[in-house]
């Protein structure tokens, strides 16, 4: 078992003041390598599998809990890798209900994001980290920024302490598959 905290580098204060929005620290990253077990316990449970089809990002929306400090998550894969990534949504009103939305990596829902010029990074590039988005008008900050995880050979684990009221999102992307749908296990759940 392999134990780290994230690319979490700390941001200036400048920095702080053009997005508005409060520093979210690093997530812890682990990983173990009983994925056939962790699988097997998945689809004898009857929850947490689901199919990403090639060119699809899905996203699992969690509310953070009232009597939770924490969100757990861990993942893997059948045969394939898949890229992986963290946001928290700020909301002081979040649902109650853990929702799961399918985008298609041709549609057009961002770009209104990328008409300024002060996002540095390319929207084509799934790998490069963005500091802060708008979903659905609502303020979004990167907990972990999306990249290819090995998640067919380790299972892939992670845990991060609550930065306020909202959701969290946990975007599970095969957008750069033009051929292989994946099949994903996953749980996610609070601790204290």
């Amino acid at each position: 078992m392999s134990l780290h905290s994230s690319n979490g580098e700390s941001s200036d204060s400048e920095e702080e003041e053009t997005f508005g929005l409060p520093e979210v620290v690093a997530p812890y990253i682990w990983s173990k390598e009983n994925v056939e077990e962790f699988k097997h316990e998945i689809e004898n449970s009857n929850t947490g599998m689901l199919k990403v089809c090639n060119g699809e990002v899905l996203t699992v929306r969690i509310p953070t809990a009232d009597d939770g400090r924490f969100i757990y998550w861990e993942f893997a894969t059948d045969d394939y890798d898949l890229a992986f990534g963290v946001y928290f949504e700020w909301n002081k009103c979040p649902e109650a209900e853990v929702t799961l939305d399918v985008n298609d990596s041709e549609s057009e829902n961002d770009d209104d994001f990328w008409d300024d010029d002060e996002h540095f990074t390319d929207i084509n590039d799934i790998e490069a980290p963005k500091r802060e988005e708008k979903a659905g008008g609502r303020a979004t900050s990167v907990v972990l920024p999306v990249y290819r995880r090995n998640s067919h050979e380790e299972v892939i684990m992670g845990s991060h302490r609550y930065p306020g009221r909202g959701v969290y999102l946990l975007k599970f992307d095969n957008s750069y598959s033009l051929f292989r749908t994946k099949i994903v296990y996953y749980r996610a759940y609070y601790g204290k």
